[in-house]
């Protein structure tokens, strides 16, 4: 067994070069020299990354795993020159399985992580079988399709307790590049390359037999295959490579062609995996420009980005995406002879509305209101539009002006609705956006009234019952409108007292009459006025005014309106409030548990005066030096009119 060098991680992040890229990081896996090629990664349920990678300048087939913080790195097979074309796979005990081929022995073999210790086995002997191996898991059956060198074939082994193998296509010189998954139900999908038609070629198990299809009839079209199923439908992905594209086949139902990269300079290495909402994320090597670069489909449109441009990067690429949007993409950096990560979060999210809003809310016969609305997306924001009063199709309604353009991730947008042609009463003004992946986003609304050609305001005929409230008393209010009013208006009743101190509530409708029920607590005793408003049908607002007188009333010391604040107390005070119904004298004891008397305090008590507010009544206690504990409060009020005296006992704590 060779020693393993220390893992050296550098962490770079790649900025988006436009508003529809993401963001990367790039860190170092194995930094130990001409180690990295033939990369294969795997995400297992819990998010952990499982690496296989061949160490050309050992010789070695290695391993690498990051669960949570840094990487750790060991050896899988040393027994020779082994580890090229492996691919790796996590079985649903979150235990790796690789599939590789023996140079020394010219040899497919197989090993598993058994949770402490890698077991090797040698499910074809050969010789001359094991490149361009593929595997996958269904179950605890593990499969793996590869290329039989010396006979020119396609092979696949299976395993459930022993290995099995099968020809699977014998038809002149078929096999390299050889991609392979299962959906279940005997139904295991090959996706590979045939030089003899120089064609991409797809198979899929059909009970006990095979059958083969041609997806792409382009000529030189279909090595670097990359083969994923959703359910019973394979993507493909491939290299054109006689024009230097990445190309995508996809079978809903008969085969689908398109074009994830067309820039002419794809040079293999392409990898597939699908995002959680189903959409393809393509990894390949630029061999123009020697850089790694990632396709991904949004929107109905191909986004290509360069990932890492640092050298000559982007060869052995693996593509995974994790139940959490996170894209993985593991490659070879030939520069430097290492082993590279690169990952971004995919945010599939659609473009939000932040904020809108109309100015004025209200508008007159010949007015306008001005719309101004705020869209964010981490893409980027490539447009907006707005609807009057119903909604329409996405892409059909009116686009407003940018402040300062589109593009970024958060646009500032605003338009002059003009409000003439419209008719009085209420109207509702419907927003959404659209990001630079061509997605809309869902529609916020604001209102505004327009008013009609009566501009006189209504007013309110009111009655209180009782008609001589006092304080603490349930106060019961009727409101009649001088006039019709709007069926979307909030009618809304106040009391005041003199000293500030409030209390709101809305008035429902019953028939003609808008009705509601205000509690008088806290309020302070004497003078206070009752407002009642409403807007009528043509937007016109209106008050109308009752004026009142609060008796003192209720029960002199209620025990819930009496309470230590804060509750626990663990600064260097706490205020023992209390509501009385009367000017008093007050008398505040704090006891221990066990019955000592700590403090007495004594202060003044405003008959009225609203409880749990800055000016309710309260007396302080100074509790610097004080233990923490749990005590006990007996604050005791003597009236000043007649002497009434009540003693409310209530616990509280001090934490320091």
């Amino acid at each position: 067994m060779k020693a393993l060098p220390t893992l050296s991680l550098i962490a770079l992040l790649l900025a988006a070069g436009s508003a529809g890229a993401l963001t990367w990081t790039v860190e170092t896996v194995d930094s130990s020299g001409r180690a990295g090629q033939y990369a294969s990664l795997a995400v297992d349920g819990a998010g952990n990354l499982h690496l296989c990678y061949y160490d050309s300048l050992e010789g070695d087939l290695r391993y690498a795993r990051k669960s949570g913080g840094g990487w750790s790195l060991s050896a899988i097979d040393t027994s020779g020159d082994v580890g090229r074309f492996c691919a790796i796979a996590v079985g649903a005990d979150n235990n790796p399985r690789v599939g590789y081929f023996d140079s020394t022995n010219r040899a497919l073999k197989y090993a598993a992580f058994s949770g402490s210790a890698w077991v090797t086995e040698t499910p074809d002997p050969g010789p001359g079988v094991g490149q361009y191996t593929s595997l996958c898991l269904l179950g605890t059956t593990d499969i793996i399709s590869y290329h039989d060198q010396e006979r020119r074939n396609l092979k696949l082994a299976t395993k459930t307790t022993s290995w099995a193998l099968t020809q699977i296509d014998t038809a002149g010189d078929v096999g390299r590049f050889t991609s392979v998954a299962n959906s279940g139900n005997n139904q295991t999908r090959i996706s590979y390359y045939s030089d003899t038609q120089r064609q991409l070629v797809f198979a899929r198990q059909q009970g006990i037999n095979w059958v083969r299809e041609n997806p792409d009839p382009a000529i030189d079209a279909g090595i670097h295959t990359s083969l994923v199923l959703s359910g019973d439908v394979p993507t493909i992905a491939y290299l054109d490579s006689a024009g230097g594209r990445v190309k995508r086949a996809v079978k809903p139902a008969g085969w689908v062609l398109d074009t994830a990269d067309n820039s002419g300079t794809g040079g293999g290495y392409v990898s597939l995996a699908l995002d959680p909402t189903g959409q393809p994320v393509v990894s390949f090597f630029d061999r123009v420009n020697g850089d790694l670069r990632v396709s991904r489909r949004v929107g109905g449109t191909w986004i290509t980005e360069a990932v890492d441009t640092a050298g000559t990067v982007g060869m052995y690429t693996s593509c995974r995406v994790s139940a959490d949007s996170i894209i993985y993409v593991a490659y070879y950096d030939q520069t430097r002879g290492w082993l590279k990560l690169a990952s971004s979060f995919l945010d599939n999210s659609p473009p939000a509305v932040a904020s809108m809003a109309l100015s004025p809310d209200t508008v007159r016969q010949e007015g306008f209101t001005v719309l101004t609305g705020r869209i964010t997306d981490n893409r980027g924001v490539a447009g907006a539009e707005y609807f009057l009063d119903s909604a329409g199709a996405p892409g059909s309604g009116i686009s407003p002006s940018p402040v300062a353009g589109f593009g970024p991730a958060s646009v500032d947008v605003f338009d002059t609705i003009f409000t003439a042609p419209l008719s009085p009463g209420l109207h509702v003004v419907y927003l959404r956006g659209l990001d630079s992946a061509g997605l809309w986003g869902a529609l916020d609304s604001a209102w505004f009234y327009k008013a009609g050609p009566d501009t006189s305001p209504p007013s309110f005929s009111i009655q209180v019952s009782p008609s001589s409230p006092a304080v603490g008393s349930l106060l019961s209010i009727s409101a009649v409108p001088s006039e019709a009013l709007h069926p979307d208006s909030a009618v809304s009743c106040t009391l005041r007292s003199g000293d500030g101190s409030f209390r709101t509530a809305p008035l429902l409708r019953d028939s003609a009459v808008y009705t509601a029920e205000l509690s008088t607590a806290g309020l302070a005793s004497g003078p206070c006025r009752l407002t009642v408003s409403g807007y009528d049908r043509w937007a016109n607002r209106g008050w109308s005014f009752l004026d009142l007188s609060l008796a003192a009333g209720g029960e002199f010391l209620p025990d819930g309106m009496v309470y230590a604040w804060p509750n626990p107390a663990r600064g260097d005070r706490v205020h023992f409030h209390y509501y009385v119904n009367s000017n008093a004298m007050v008398t505040a004891e704090v006891f221990a548990l066990d019955g000592r008397r700590v403090t007495r305090l004594t202060g003044r008590g405003d008959g009225g005066r609203p409880p749990h507010q800055a000016s309710s009544n309260a007396v302080v206690w100074d509790i610097r030096g004080v233990a923490s504990d749990v005590y006990i409060l007996r604050l005791t009020a003597v009236s000043d009119a007649d002497g009434e005296n009540r003693t409310v006992v209530k616990k509280f704590a001090i934490v320091k």
